[in-house]
């Protein structure tokens, strides 16, 4: 039988790895994220990582390839509502032909309904970003010619 102690310190451990809602606001994780917004950008994927680069809409530059080597405090690292991001990986597996158990590889334009991490973090790995955004749902993607 757990003590009262321990009972509290799981479940205080068990709330802080999960997702909380605040106003309009979103904590997963520990990461805190914005309101909900309608997200434009540039999803880079491929065996090693994911990133995403915002492109804002009504740009005069079109966001595509030829942004993928943007400085990397930029890109965000992406996590999104359904825990293994399978809403992107399975229309880019569809786009670009690959099989079930393969990552996604290549750069893809993408439009989705998301949030913002409110506050930049060091890189947690290799070509990671200092940015967070969350994906609630994908409204559109399209794949991209590679960069030559």
């Amino acid at each position: 039988m757990l003590r009262p102690m321990k009972k509290a310190i799981l479940f205080l451990t068990a709330l802080s790895f999960s997702a909380s809602a605040t106003a309009d606001g979103l904590t997963v994780n520990g990461i805190a994220y914005g309101e909900p917004a309608t997200i434009t950008g540039l999803w880079v994927s491929n065996y090693e990582n994911s990133r995403f680069l915002e492109c804002p809409d009504g740009s005069d530059t079109p966001c595509d390839s030829a942004h993928a080597d943007r400085p990397l405090d930029q890109w965000a690292s992406v996590s999104c509502a359904d825990r293994h991001c399978s809403m992107l990986d399975e229309p880019a597996r569809a786009l670009t032909g690959a099989g079930i158990s393969e990552p996604p590889q290549g750069s893809f334009r993408i439009r989705f309904i998301g949030r913002h991490g409110l506050t930049p973090h060091k890189p947690r790995h290799i070509r990671d970003g200092s940015l967070d955004i969350w994906v609630d749902r994908v409204l559109n993607m399209e794949k991209l010619p590679d960069a030559d």
